[in-house]
C-alpha cells in the first residue's frame, strides 16, 4: 500500500514538480490548492504515528527484532546503537514489548536505562 493511497491522492513527482490527483471515490473535486490538499492529508496521515528513540543495550538481538518487524515499524540509526522508531501506537506497543523485557516496558517516555534499553518518546 502506498502513502498516496493512504492519504487519498495519487502523487506524481518529476524533478522539482509534484502533480496531485485525487483518488477519492467522491465526485466532488477537492477544494483549495493542491499543495494545501497534500499538506493537510499528509499531516493527518502522520498523526497516526508515534516516534520513539531507543538505545539498544543488546544490539544484535534487538536489531534482529526490528528487522523481523520492519513491515510495521520504520527505524533509522542516529548515533551508534541508538535508533529512531516510527509506527502506529498499537504497533509501537507490540514492538516495544518484543524489544524490552515485560518488567521494563513502560508506556510513558523515560530517559533512564532499563535493563534492555532506554526509551524516549519524540
Amino acid at each position: 500500500m502506498s502513502v498516496g493511497s493512504e492519504i487519498g491522492v495519487e502523487i506524481d513527482i518529476r524533478g522539482n514538480r509534484i502533480q496531485i490527483r485525487s483518488t477519492s471515490t467522491s465526485n466532488v473535486p477537492p477544494k483549495g490548492p493542491q499543495s494545501s490538499l497534500l499538506s493537510n492529508r499528509t499531516k493527518n496521515f502522520m498523526q497516526k504515528f508515534v516516534f520513539r528513540s531507543i538505545s539498544l543495550q543488546q544490539p544484535a538481538e534487538q536489531l534482529a527484532i526490528l528487522h523481523a518487524y520492519s513491515s510495521i515499524v520504520a527505524f533509522q540509526e542516529g548515533q551508534p546503537n541508538t535508533y529512531l522508531l516510527a509506527a502506529t501506537n498499537s504497533n509501537m506497543e507490540h514492538i516495544m514489548q518484543k524489544i524490552l523485557s515485560e518488567e521494563s516496558v513502560d508506556n510513558k517516555p523515560t530517559n533512564h536505562s532499563p535493563a534492555a534499553a532506554s526509551v524516549t518518546q519524540k
